[in-house]
């Protein structure tokens, strides 16, 4: 004796059991669940039991819970989901491009427009960091390049202006001496 009870989705209504149940409950009364497309059919066995006489079964309830919600609702959590992560990655980029602008970038930038002034013979020192690394070390040294490289062109000038006297000095037959 199969009774429909109403269930979801509403077009599975008043169909009749799943064979299998069927054959399930043809050898004994434990409860059956089978699933088709789209929904679960859960089958149990409707018992009266009236003391002293033993339990009977006078018929079996089914309940047909669709997967179709669930479907919705998971691919709408893993749609959030991936877009919390699209955002989460593209801020931490965001802030991980600004870090390492404020910190590295900059520091070579200054470094490189100090080298590129070297290059025209314009010396000069670069301003110092702060920082206790690869970049301020190679900032140091470079200043410190700078600045020998200045000492020598000096003291090279000097040099020069003494053995330029010195050359018409020679001229004049007199030698100056330090």
């Amino acid at each position: 004796i199969w009774s429909p009870i109403q269930s979801y989705p509403f077009d599975a209504m008043q169909t009749a059991p799943a064979a299998e149940a069927l054959e399930h409950f043809a050898e004994g009364g434990e409860p059956f669940v089978a699933k088709a497309t789209g929904r679960y059919d859960f089958y149990a066995p409707v018992m009266l039991r009236i003391p002293p006489a033993a339990a009977m079964t006078i018929g079996y309830a089914r309940l047909a819970l669709s997967t179709a919600a669930l479907r919705e609702s998971l691919t709408s959590v893993v749609a959030v989901s991936l877009q919390i992560t699209a955002a989460s990655a593209l801020l931490f980029f965001g802030i991980t491009h600004v870090l390492i602008g404020r910190t590295v970038l900059a520091r070579l930038m200054s470094l490189h427009r100090a080298v590129g002034a070297f290059r025209e013979w314009q010396l000069v020192a670069v301003p110092p960091s702060g920082a206790d690394d690869e970049i301020a070390d190679l900032a140091r040294e470079f200043t410190a390049m700078s600045l020998a490289l200045r000492d020598r062109e000096e003291r090279l000038s000097e040099e020069k202006e003494r053995l330029a006297v010195t050359l018409r000095s020679i001229g004049d037959g007199v030698l100056v001496t330090d």
